[in-house]
């Protein structure tokens, strides 16, 4: 995955180069567009982030290139077509969310199809060619989500977009045009508006800025990313072109386009050593805190994943219910049911509000993991130092944590014979888990690998 993603960052700084010469017709401005692009903190972080968030940049690029070409060159080659739309088609399967710029390029494509036929069976047969790739892949494939899922739209989309903040989106945007000075030029290129449509023309300033400006309405809309800027990551590029074309239209020497540019650079690189630190992400977690997730000895997601791993690994009957649906899954082996619903359809739809921060809006009830089955509760993982002040019994509150910070939705359907299985995790520290689904199978391997259970203190009960 390493070795993917570097190599579509260099296919996206290419494609974006030939990009900016087939808009400008100037290498010093595409240069500087792929500076700004390649020294992108947010940019460079996802190319190793194991997401698919590079390959679909590297998509939605292509076909930005592809759709400017055929308007520079006044043609509509079928090779060009049948590629625009295959390309647009694996991008949709990339990210559905692809739709957004893809919709306006495919527009754009289809009026340049149409401008560029010398007759209507030509043009008739460009349209063709430039629905046949995409009709057929993204039509199988919804016909094939319909039948299997019972709905076209995909699950994270009921998480994530019923209950976003257009606050939280906003503020998202606007902190990414700030922290990177993208702001600056970009208010330069408000300023030359009409010079910017002449350098361009009807057509392409019309489907450049179309698809730049929907892409942000519609990150405000769902409410950005809880993820670094992961949500901007497609359209750097063509904000960095934009962002060149400013800075070579407004500074009126090498020396000041350099001074500018290694500014930008600068703020990129400030940006990279102290977002961790500012009071103003708003529950945007920087590149830094992901990764602390996994392996810092107070979280180790990782370390968690193979400890559970090596316990139940061979045993296919148990089922752990969690936040972290990624590392904790893959490293364990085990089968899992992620409580923030983005695999659970009834979650998905039917989980208890618990914040506007995207991907974590709903949280499963105790009620839908007992009937589901869950064996055990980790929820998000809670490690505890001190276990003697445990043995007569956990409260309520002190479970809260693997509830993200918020109480149990539904105390009273945690089941009587409820306890909590004090897992040891390490000489120092110990992992609680809430015993959900006993089996006498189960309360064996228990006592086999020497895990202590005790008791959940319900309201009135004193520890």
């Amino acid at each position: 995955m390493y070795a993917l993603g570097l190599v579509m960052v260099a296919g996206t700084l290419v494609v974006t180069y030939l990009l900016a010469m087939q808009m400008f017709g100037r290498s010093d401005l595409a240069l500087i567009a792929v500076l700004l692009t390649g020294g992108n903190y947010s940019f460079s972080c996802y190319a190793t982030g194991g997401l698919e968030t590079q390959l679909q940049t590297l998509l939605l690029t292509s076909c930005a290139l592809i759709a400017v070409r055929t308007e520079r060159l006044g043609e509509g080659s079928a090779p060009m077509l049948l590629l625009f739309s295959l390309l647009s088609a694996l991008a949709a399967l990339t990210r559905l969310d692809s739709g957004v710029p893809v919709a306006v390029m495919g527009l754009t494509m289809c009026w340049l199809a149409i401008r560029n036929s010398e007759s209507v069976g030509m043009a008739v047969a460009r349209l063709g060619l430039l629905a046949l790739p995409i009709v057929t892949i993204l039509g199988s494939w919804m016909a094939w989500k319909y039948a299997y899922y019972g709905s076209l739209l995909p699950n994270t989309f009921h998480v994530k977009a019923g209950e976003a903040s257009l606050l939280r989106g906003g503020w998202y945007v606007a902190l990414f045009l700030a922290v990177y000075l993208f702001v600056v030029p970009l208010g330069g290129v408000a300023l030359r508006l009409p010079k910017l449509m002449q350098a361009l023309g009807g057509t392409l300033s019309v489907m450049v800025l179309a698809s730049l400006g929907l892409w942000l309405v519609y990150v405000v809309r769902v409410g950005g990313d809880f993820m670094e800027f992961r949500f901007m990551v497609p359209v750097i590029p063509v904000i960095a072109i934009m962002s060149a074309w400013a800075i070579v239209e407004f500074c009126t020497s090498r020396r000041s386009v350099g001074f500018a540019v290694a500014g930008m650079l600068a703020a990129s690189f400030i940006h990279a050593i102290a977002f961790d630190n500012v009071p103003w992400k708003r529950g945007i977690e920087s590149v830094s805190d992901l990764a602390r997730h996994l392996t810092h000895p107070d979280s180790n997601w990782i370390g968690i994943g193979k400890f559970l791993g090596d316990a139940f690994r061979e045993d296919a009957s148990v089922v752990v219910a969690i936040t972290p649906a990624g590392a904790i899954p893959y490293f364990s082996d085990m089968t899992s049911i992620d409580m923030l619903g983005l695999n659970d359809k009834w979650i998905a739809k039917n989980g208890v509000k618990l914040s506007d921060r995207p991907g974590h809006q709903r949280i499963s009830t105790v009620k839908h993991l007992v009937d589901v089955g869950a064996t055990f509760v980790v929820g998000h993982p809670t490690m505890v130092f001190d276990v003697a002040q445990l043995q007569r019994g956990v409260r309520m509150d002190q479970l809260e944590t693997m509830f993200l910070g918020k109480p149990m939705p539904d105390p009273e359907s945690l089941p009587a014979h409820a306890q909590v299985v004090l897992v040891p995790y390490s000489k120092s520290k110990h992992l609680l888990a809430i015993y959900l689904t006993p089996t006498p199978a189960m309360n064996r391997r228990l006592e086999e690998l020497g895990w202590q259970l005790v008791p959940i203190l319900r309201a009135g009960q004193a520890g």
